[in-house]
């Protein structure tokens, strides 16, 4: 087991009455407590929760912070383009303010925004970033709309790896993640019951882009619903 930890400095500003950021936060608790159970260390620098998770606090908790190769700033909410949204959908990190995560790796759980805010934030400073290019794909069992777990150990597969080694090695985190939906792919191609949760602001399509200190690097997958079951598809940058 590793002795060294990372450090971690959470955003996230859903409340749980949100379907899609309410999960996400919910997931973060999970696996601090996964880590807590299996003796994994680390250490929680910030947590900016539900309303917490606006401009003043991150300004001031987050932004004046030292980053360094073992900090690790997660972001699990909504996202579109350029933007991470904050409590109830203000914005909270933008082109005005994405220097705020200099020297920091960014690790996002959030839809569509891969490509402009992450080359963003890599153009301001961040030392990597992994995210979604795409709406999330949210797979659901049974009636009452209830994730299914292989979203939240896809999402969450890269953390795992980084907090279990100790380090954070955004190709290392990059692999851990296809990794986890392999495994998640291969265990549900013979699954019939996996649907597409039809809630609003639930969409058909995800992906996972990367970028590390060269913005111009891609590493993508996505996840498509096909028949009733996830399927790999091919993508090209």
């Amino acid at each position: 087991m590793a002795d060294s930890c990372i450090d971690l400095l959470f955003i996230r500003p859903g409340p749980e009455e949100d379907w899609i950021a309410g999960k996400l936060s919910q997931y973060v608790d999970d696996l601090l407590e996964e880590c807590a159970q299996n003796g994994v260390r680390y250490k929680v620098v910030e947590d900016l929760k539900y309303e917490n998770a606006n401009v003043a606090s991150v300004s001031e908790r987050i932004g004046g912070a030292q980053g360094s190769d073992r900090s690790v700033v997660g972001l699990f909410g909504h996202g579109k383009d350029a933007v991470f949204f904050g409590f109830e959908g203000d914005v909270l990190l933008d082109a005005d303010n994405a220097k705020m995560l200099e020297g920091f790796h960014v690790y996002a759980v959030t839809c569509a925004n891969a490509s402009d805010f992450g080359q963003l934030l890599v153009s301001e400073g961040a030392l990597s970033y992994v995210g979604y290019l795409e709406y999330f794909l949210i797979p659901k069992v049974g009636d009452e709309c209830e994730p299914h777990d292989c979203w939240r150990d896809i999402v969450l597969g890269g953390l795992r790896q980084a907090l279990s080694a100790g380090s954070y090695g955004v190709f290392e985190v990059y692999s851990a993640i296809q990794a986890e939906y392999s495994r998640w792919m291969e265990r549900l191609s013979s699954e019939t019951e996996l649907e597409v949760a039809e809630e609003p602001g639930v969409y058909d399509l995800a992906s996972l882009g990367l970028l590390a200190d060269d913005p111009t690097l891609w590493n993508l997958f996505w996840l498509s619903d096909n028949q009733g079951r996830l399927e790999k598809l091919p993508i090209s940058s």
